[in-house]
Protein backbone atom coordinates (compact mmCIF):
# COMPACT_ATOMS: atom_id res chain seq x y z
CA UNK A 1 0.00 0.00 0.00
CA UNK A 2 1.37 3.42 -0.93
CA UNK A 3 0.23 6.96 -0.30
CA UNK A 4 0.48 9.85 -2.70
CA UNK A 5 2.47 12.98 -1.95
CA UNK A 6 0.09 15.76 -0.84
CA UNK A 7 1.93 18.71 -2.31
CA UNK A 8 2.60 19.12 -5.97
CA UNK A 9 3.36 16.00 -7.97
CA UNK A 10 0.75 13.38 -7.16
CA UNK A 11 2.52 10.77 -9.28
CA UNK A 12 5.15 10.28 -6.57
CA UNK A 13 4.24 7.34 -4.36
CA UNK A 14 5.77 7.18 -0.91
CA UNK A 15 6.48 3.76 0.52
CA UNK A 16 4.97 3.65 4.01
CA UNK A 17 7.91 1.75 5.50
CA UNK A 18 10.84 3.27 3.65
CA UNK A 19 14.38 2.47 4.67
CA UNK A 20 14.64 5.78 6.52
CA UNK A 21 11.39 5.16 8.37
CA UNK A 22 12.60 1.68 9.28
CA UNK A 23 15.87 3.11 10.64
CA UNK A 24 13.98 5.70 12.70
CA UNK A 25 11.55 3.06 13.99
CA UNK A 26 14.46 0.79 15.01
CA UNK A 27 16.36 3.60 16.75
CA UNK A 28 13.22 4.88 18.50
CA UNK A 29 12.63 1.38 19.87
CA UNK A 30 16.25 1.24 21.09
CA UNK A 31 15.75 4.58 22.85
CA UNK A 32 12.53 3.24 24.38
CA UNK A 33 14.37 0.21 25.74
CA UNK A 34 17.34 2.28 26.95
CA UNK A 35 15.00 4.57 28.90
CA UNK A 36 13.51 1.64 30.79
CA UNK A 37 10.56 1.02 28.45
CA UNK A 38 8.79 4.07 29.83
CA UNK A 39 5.32 4.35 28.24
CA UNK A 40 3.97 7.60 26.82
CA UNK A 41 7.24 8.81 25.31
CA UNK A 42 6.76 7.42 21.80
CA UNK A 43 6.75 10.83 20.10
CA UNK A 44 9.79 12.05 22.02
CA UNK A 45 11.64 8.80 21.25
CA UNK A 46 10.72 9.08 17.55
CA UNK A 47 11.86 12.70 17.33
CA UNK A 48 15.11 11.92 19.14
CA UNK A 49 15.76 9.04 16.73
CA UNK A 50 15.11 11.36 13.76
CA UNK A 51 17.51 13.96 15.16
CA UNK A 52 20.22 11.39 15.82
CA UNK A 53 19.95 9.81 12.40
CA UNK A 54 19.79 13.17 10.61
CA UNK A 55 22.83 14.46 12.52
CA UNK A 56 24.67 11.19 11.87
CA UNK A 57 23.95 11.31 8.11
CA UNK A 58 24.91 15.00 7.92
CA UNK A 59 28.19 14.31 9.71
CA UNK A 60 28.99 11.41 7.37
CA UNK A 61 28.22 13.56 4.33
CA UNK A 62 30.46 16.37 5.54
CA UNK A 63 33.20 13.89 6.42
CA UNK A 64 32.97 12.45 2.90
CA UNK A 65 33.16 15.92 1.36
CA UNK A 66 36.26 16.69 3.43
CA UNK A 67 37.86 13.43 2.35
CA UNK A 68 37.20 14.23 -1.32
CA UNK A 69 38.84 17.64 -0.95
CA UNK A 70 41.98 16.01 0.44
CA UNK A 71 42.42 13.82 -2.64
Amino acid sequence: MTSKAKHGDKSKAVEPDSTREHEIRRRAFEIYLESGSEPGRDLEDWLQAERELTTDKSKKASDNEGAKENI
